[in-house]
C-alpha cells in the first residue's frame, strides 16, 4: 500500500500545523486565533490532519514505508487512533451541529 500523496495546498498546511503540534497550549491557542476558519479552511484542515495521521498509523504497523511526511512523528498507535477518532467525530459535528471552528480546532490541537 501506498502512502497517500499530498498536494501542494496539503503540504503547505501540515507544513504550518505540524510544528504547531509539539508546542504548548498557549502557542496552539495563538496558532487557532490567528487562523480564518471561515469557508471550510477547518474542514480542509481536519482532512489533512486526518489523512497524515492515517498515514502515521500505516506507517506505524508495517502497512507503508517511511514517507517525508511521517518520518520525524513518535505517536503510539493508541495515540493516533484516538486523534484519528476526534478528528471523525470534530468533523461529524461540522455536518450535524453549530459548532464553533476555532473552538474544535483547538479541542484537537490539545489532544495532540
Amino acid at each position: 500500500t501506498k502512502a497517500y500523496e499530498f498536494s501542494d495546498q496539503e503540504k503547505e498546511i501540515l507544513k504550518n500545523v505540524l510544528p504547531i503540534i509539539q508546542s504548548d497550549l498557549a502557542v496552539k491557542f495563538q496558532y487557532t486565533k490567528s487562523l480564518n476558519l471561515e469557508e471550510g479552511n477547518l474542514r480542509n484542515i481536519l482532512e489533512v490532519l486526518e489523512r497524515y495521521f492515517r498515514d502515521l498509523l500505516l506507517f506505524n504497523i508495517g502497512v507503508i514505508s517511511k514517507t517525508p511526511m511521517v518520518e520525524h512523528e513518535t505517536f503510539t498507535i493508541g495515540h493516533i487512533k484516538k486523534v484519528i477518532k476526534l478528528i471523525e467525530h470534530m468533523k461529524y459535528q461540522l455536518n450535524t451541529a453549530n459548532v464553533n471552528p476555532k473552538l474544535a480546532l483547538e479541542i484537537v490541537l490539545m489532544e495532540l
